[in-house]
């Protein structure tokens, strides 16, 4: 990770500074002396080279903790998971055209709990409701959930969430009337 980071730096104009201050520093002392300790020239005189060397190795650090940590919640859900029966058969997971995730049950109606437990629209955030979608689905516990092509789209966090978490039972849908009929949602809506 610190090496994709490295990389990435490097590659644009601050990295690019950088480099072409090394190499400046590098053939100046060449030019009046044959001899580099070159553990003295970087200690002494690349230290802008050595903290952007420190940043992108504390970067690569706390993206491996961040991953550790979410592999970790991942397993959490995944312990809760099989620890809880299954409460309903199948849920399918939309998105309508105001972009709010919605829950349906087997026969394609409404989750009347699930809408009424969660307001969906309250959060600021994608990730809110991205978090409110798992949760909400893991409080449910669906023998199988139908995630279709606008809710992976929308919330492609969410979805990877409940891949991990759901694993088998999770079934990504491509095409059907609720991909791809945007008056499936009016009439959803009424019901």
């Amino acid at each position: 990770m610190a090496v994709k980071h490295y990389e990435s730096e490097r590659s644009n104009e601050s990295g690019e500074h950088l480099l072409g201050e090394v190499r400046e520093a590098l053939e100046l002392y060449l030019a009046r002396r044959q001899y580099l300790n070159l553990h003295g020239f970087i200690l002494f005189r690349l230290q802008s080279w050595l903290e952007f060397l420190r940043k992108n190795v504390d970067r690569a650090v706390d993206d491996f903790l961040r991953e550790k940590e979410y592999q970790e919640f991942i397993q959490l859900l995944k312990y809760f998971m099989t620890m809880q029966e299954p409460k309903i058969k199948l849920v399918h997971v939309i998105v309508d055209e105001l972009g709010v995730a919605r829950l349906l049950d087997q026969h394609y109606r409404p989750m009347e709990q699930c809408q009424q437990d969660i307001q969906w629209g309250v959060c600021d955030s994608v990730t809110g409701i991205e978090d409110q979608l798992v949760s909400m689905l893991i409080s449910v516990a669906p023998r199988r959930v139908v995630l279709h092509k606008q809710m992976y789209s929308l919330y492609p966090k969410a979805a990877e969430i409940l891949k991990h978490v759901f694993e088998s039972r999770v079934i990504f849908c491509r095409r059907c009337k609720l991909c791809l009929s945007e008056s499936v949602y009016l009439t959803l809506k009424e019901k």
